[in-house]
Parts: structure tokens; C-alpha cells; sequence
């Protein structure tokens, strides 16, 4: 019966995806995706879906919302300035969908297929009485938490996220936790907080073969930020000219004031705006009008903080540059993952300057720690990166194709460096044995030639040398 109703949703799923994006030939990029929208469609338990950058999270509950047309999916999302953007990618999939802000919104559009809300919103009284309003019409299919893995990253300096335990459970309706990245150990956490008593987890591992990890760690020549932006400034000066049309490149700073910094200070060395600033501290308007030119390619660089590590969906990020070092290892995770969701190779490069960790202690050595250490480490990146995740990784030289870290980099050159060697001692050790065996064949042919002859006759040439031995020489 179960194996009925298995394969009954998936032949409903697949056929709500095609007729969704009108073509025939659609498939889901995973199994794991394909399940986690057969859980949200079921509605029967909460649901945590961990797929990797450019998996297709946002289908998990778009695919059902579209299917389930005369009911509403509540999208809570980590900052406001998403919202609109979500907002367009639901439309263009053909669904009915309004972001809310206030009240005065409630009455109008609320049998919206969609309905999308920034947590600084989702916290307001206003919006929970919502909640419980279209929960008694029957009108509440889920609520989605979209980049859940915030709830646990950032609960310190943001008060309202700290909130939305409360807010979510105010009605009884499925929940949908979606990210890309939340280490295996942090689940349990995550789920007390959300107060999940039943709950499905759906996880896939990628390797993410498309990125390059690096670290730079700069020279004692430089003593402060400003230096800093400098070593920044170089690495920008060599990747961009390769750039093509498409490419973006994002520098990730640990404060707002050192975005504005090193925004302004690109800018007057290229002299000319290819740099823009992104952060929370900016209004709604001023966010999404830099980042539109980023994307359109106005401005080719975004100097930003966290709060544009959600919700990117332009593919082309060729160079993420960490200005320091990252927050904490699911920050780096994020934002290193912007990069290369095209499937094209992309640089994902920690500029590490040790005088910022000292300028930078409002950061616990908990939160930091595990970065430092990565840092410093000189195993493989990638293989670090997926046991934090995922409790296993593998090395980049273990794949068959991909990209591979500085540190598997600098292996690889020192087996090559030292097989060269090894072959350099054993091309002489054949040199000398093969001198060995010329030599030895001489001297088996001499010993054959005096062979009961005159060795001192041989050895002064003399002819009569095949007519006596050596005792009847004369």
C-alpha cells in the first residue's frame, strides 16, 4: 500500500514538474529533491531539506504550492531585500504570489499561492494573527524557513531570529526547513529550536567540484586594514581581465564599514565604479538597485557582509574573496558557494592578514575557531570543508574530475617533485649499472683473451703473447 502511494506521488510530482515548466523532458535534478517534494506534498511531518548551492531548494515547496492551487505556502526569508526577488521567481513559475509587510495587506491578497515574508516581518503580531486566520479557513497548506541554518548562526546579534520558533508554531501546519548548509551535529539543535517533534531529513552530499579553495596569507609587510584592501586590490587586478561578460565577483567583509573601505578605495584605483556595497544597514531600495547592477554587469565587484549570502541565483560568481577570514565555517560554506553555480570553475580565496583576528574580537573564538584552524591546516580544503558538513569528506585528488584546493595543489607538485627525483636517482642507478655491466663485460672478455696466456706480454702489447704462458716468458 505504501509502495502504491510512494509510486502514485511520484507520478504526480514528475507530471506537476513538466506541466509546470512546460516541457516534457523535465526531470529533477536529484532524487533527494524529488523526495523532499513528495514529503511537502504529503504534509503529514515537518520536513529539514539540506541540498547543496544550485540544487533546487525553492522547488520544494514552489512544485507543491503550484499543485495545491487553492491553497497558501508561507515562504519566511532571512532578510527583507529577498523577498522581492523570490517574489519575481515564483511569478515566472506561474504562481500567484504578494510579499507581506504590514496589516494592511492581510485582506487583499490572502489566497495568494505564495505568500513571502522576511523574518524582521514574520515576528510581528500582525502576521501571526494571519497565520492563525488562514489556518481556521483551512487555507494554510506550510510554513517554509528558508536558509534555516540562520536560526543558529545568527540568534546572537539578530533578536527577531530568535523569535521564530514561537512564530511558527503559533498554528499546527507542516514546516519546511530549507539550506545548504547545516553540519550534522547542529540538527538536533535545530530541531528543538523549531520545535520539530516529527520530522524527515532529506540530505544530499556534493563535493561542489566546480570550486578552487585557496588561502593567501599575506606578508608581515602589512600592518593594518588598509593593507589589506591592497592584497585584495592585486588579486582583482589578475582575475579580472580573464572575466567574460557574465562574471561577477563578490569580496565577503566581516564589518559594513570595511565593505564601504574597500569599495571606495577600488574604485578610485580603477577610477571608475566596478566595485558596489551591500549590507543589512542599507535600505530595501538601495539594496536591490546595486545589486541589479551588479547582476546586469554595471559594476562587476560587490563588496558586501553576510547579508548577501542567501538568496543569489546569478550563476556566473567566478571570484568569492573572503577579506580576512570567514565568520564561522557555515558562513565560509555559504558564501564560497555562491561561486560556480553555473557548473563553471570559480575561485573561492581566503586573503588571510593574522592582525585581523586581533581586530576582530567580537568574534567568539567558538564561533571562529574551526576557520582559523582550516585556515592553518594544511590538509586538503575540500575534505575539511565536507567532514564539518556532513561528518565525511573526500579529497580533491580523490574525485576523477574537478577542481583542486591549494593544499592538494602543493601535494600533487611535491609527489611530482619528489617522483622526478626518485626517477633522477634511478636513471643513475641504471647509468651506473649499465657502466657495471660494460665494465664487467671487458672484463670477462680480458680474462677470456689471457686465459693461458702471457699477462705480461698482454699488458705491454707484445706480439708473441699467444706463444707462451707467463711462467716462460723471457
Amino acid at each position: 500500500m505504501k509502495d502504491a502511494e510512494s509510486l502514485d506521488l511520484s507520478v504526480i510530482a514528475l507530471t506537476a514538474l513538466r506541466e509546470m515548466y512546460a516541457d516534457i523532458k523535465a526531470t529533477f535534478k536529484s532524487g533527494e529533491q524529488m523526495r523532499a517534494v513528495k514529503l511537502a506534498l504529503r504534509r503529514k511531518v515537518d520536513v529539514l531539506t539540506i541540498l547543496p548551492t544550485g540544487g533546487g531548494k525553492s522547488l520544494v515547496f514552489q512544485l507543491p504550492a503550484w499543485v495545491e492551487k487553492d491553497l497558501t505556502t508561507v515562504v519566511i526569508v532571512p532578510f527583507v531585500a529577498l523577498a522581492e526577488e523570490m517574489k519575481d521567481r515564483c511569478i515566472d513559475m506561474g504562481l500567484s504570489c504578494y510579499v507581506w509587510r504590514d496589516s494592511g495587506t492581510i485582506l487583499t491578497r490572502e489566497s495568494a499561492q505564495v505568500v513571502i515574508v522576511g523574518v524582521e516581518h514574520a515576528v510581528h503580531p500582525d502576521f501571526q494573527q494571519l497565520l492563525i486566520q488562514m489556518e481556521g479557513a483551512k487555507k494554510l497548506a506550510r510554513i517554509v524557513l528558508d536558509e534555516c541554518h540562520i536560526v543558529l548562526t545568527q540568534r546572537e546579534f539578530r533578536p527577531d531570529v530568535r523569535r521564530l520558533g514561537s512564530v511558527v508554531r503559533c498554528v499546527s501546519v507542516q514546516l519546511v526547513l530549507l539550506t545548504a548548509t547545516l553540519p550534522v551535529k547542529m540538527m538536533k539543535r535545530l530541531r528543538i529550536m523549531m520545535g520539530c517533534e516529527k520530522w524527515k531529513r532529506v540530505r544530499r552530499i556534493e563535493d561542489r567540484a566546480e570550486l578552487r579553495y585557496r588561502v593567501i596569507k599575506v606578508s608581515e609587510d602589512v600592518k593594518e586594514k588598509r593593507d589589506l584592501d591592497r592584497e585584495v586590490g592585486k588579486l582583482l587586478r589578475e582575475k579580472l581581465p580573464d572575466f567574460e561578460e557574465d562574471d561577477r565577483a563578490i569580496v565577503y567583509c566581516l564589518q559594513r564599514e570595511w565593505a564601504e573601505e574597500l569599495a571606495r578605495y577600488l574604485n578610485e584605483k580603477w577610477g571608475d565604479e566596478i566595485c558596489g556595497v551591500y549590507h543589512a544597514n542599507m535600505d530595501l531600495m538601495e539594496r536591490r538597485e546595486v545589486y541589479s547592477k551588479w547582476k546586469n554587469g554595471d559594476i562587476t565587484v560587490m563588496a558586501a557582509t553576510s547579508a548577501l549570502g542567501a538568496g543569489i541565483d546569478h550563476g556566473g560568481v567566478r571570484l568569492v574573496i573572503h577579506h580576512g577570514y570567514g565568520r564561522n565555517m557555515i558562513d565560509l560554506c555559504q558564501e564560497s558557494g555562491r561561486g560556480g553555480r553555473d557548473g563553471k570553475a570559480a575561485d573561492a580565496v581566503t586573503i588571510f592578514w593574522k592582525g585581523i583576528v586581533e581586530e576582530t574580537n567580537w568574534i567568539t573564538e567558538k564561533e571562529r575557531g574551526d576557520v582559523l584552524r582550516w585556515i592553518e591546516s594544511d590538509e586538503c580544503r575540500k575534505e575539511m570543508l565536507g567532514r564539518y558538513l556532513n561528518g565525511v569528506g573526500r579529497d580533491c585528488l580523490s574525485g576523477k574530475v574537478g577542481e583542486i584546493c591549494d593544499n592538494c595543489e602543493k601535494r600533487l607538485k611535491e609527489g611530482v617533485r619528489m617522483r622526478i627525483e626518485e626517477g633522477i636517482r634511478v636513471r643513475r642507478g641504471l647509468e651506473a649499472e649499465m657502466m657495471e655491466v660494460e665494465h664487467g663485460t671487458d672484463l670477462k672478455e680480458m680474462v677470456r683473451e689471457l686465459r693461458g696466456r702471457c699477462m705480461m706480454c698482454w699488458m705491454n702489447k707484445k706480439e708473441n703473447i699467444m706463444e707462451h704462458e707467463l711462467s716462460s716468458c723471457r
